[in-house]
């Protein structure tokens, strides 16, 4: 939609675009969720950083070592600016100066991860492949799960009689949202739920279901207050305005042959 009002502005080709992000979030069983070790690298030492210039009209890719505290003075650098002197010197440099000297990717100190780990874990990051189009592209950021193929599949097949799951709980922390939604008067507050679990061991696979429909997935991770938690980032197409039905389902099985046991809500 951005875009889309930017060219509508004829304002397209004169603005300068960044998406980037903070550090990424594992959700192994039996890894910290936030605090890198050697198994979690891939999952939290790279974000995102794309850059559309002023004029730029075709995309290239740049996988020099590029850090958060570059962007400042690239925007800087594309507005032929000088930084205040009253403001602190960035620490960062400009995207669009030569390479830096050293390829190093400087990693937290506190992991004991080297140079060289990282240089072996981003190769890893590269050789990542995307998750398929599938019938509705538009999901395919939602699928990208072990479990990923059932966003979108009705909860109506498939119900399975685990003995373990339908003794468990769940807390949803905001389960009042989902009650009134008003999809152009409120922030968007049901786009994530977080969920605490008893009687859920860590590395159990779950589903947030919504209205009748598989809408998230998640595999439990340890939690110090409540025992297990688990993190769904929900599709906004599939909630709708007023109220909504949710459900919390104990996945277990094959994508082949899987089955759902409803968790009961505390």
């Amino acid at each position: 939609k951005i875009l889309d009002r930017l060219q509508s502005l004829n304002a397209l080709d004169d603005t300068m675009l960044i998406v980037t992000a903070d550090h990424g979030i594992s959700f192994g069983a039996n890894e910290p969720a936030r605090n890198a070790t050697a198994s979690n690298t891939t999952d939290l030492m790279w974000t995102p950083l794309f850059i559309k210039y002023p004029k730029q009209h075709n995309g290239i890719i740049d996988d020099r070592p590029a850090f958060s505290i570059d962007v400042l003075p690239t925007i800087a650098d594309v507005l032929n600016m000088q930084i205040p002197a009253k403001l602190p010197k960035p620490d960062g440099r400009s995207l669009l100066a030569e390479a830096r000297a050293s390829e190093a990717r400087i990693m937290f100190p506190a992991t004991g991860l080297t140079n060289e780990q990282g240089k072996i874990a981003f190769e890893q990051v590269l050789a990542t492949r995307a998750v398929a189009a599938g019938p509705d592209p538009r999901l395919r950021i939602y699928r990208d799960h072990p479990w990923g193929e059932l966003v979108g599949s009705s909860i109506t097949t498939q119900r399975g009689s685990n003995a373990s799951a339908k003794a468990a709980r769940a807390h949803i922390d905001n389960r009042k949202v989902f009650q009134r939604v008003d999809h152009d008067g409120q922030r968007a507050e049901w786009l994530r739920s977080s969920v605490e679990f008893s009687g859920v061991k860590p590395g159990t696979s779950l589903a947030f279901a919504l209205n009748g429909t598989v809408a998230s997935t998640c595999i439990a991770v340890r939690d110090p207050g409540s025992g297990t938690a688990c993190s769904f980032v929900l599709p906004p197409s599939f909630v709708r305005d007023g109220r909504n039905t949710i459900a919390l389902f104990q996945i277990d099985g094959s994508l082949a042959k899987y089955q759902l046991t409803e968790v009961r809500m505390k």
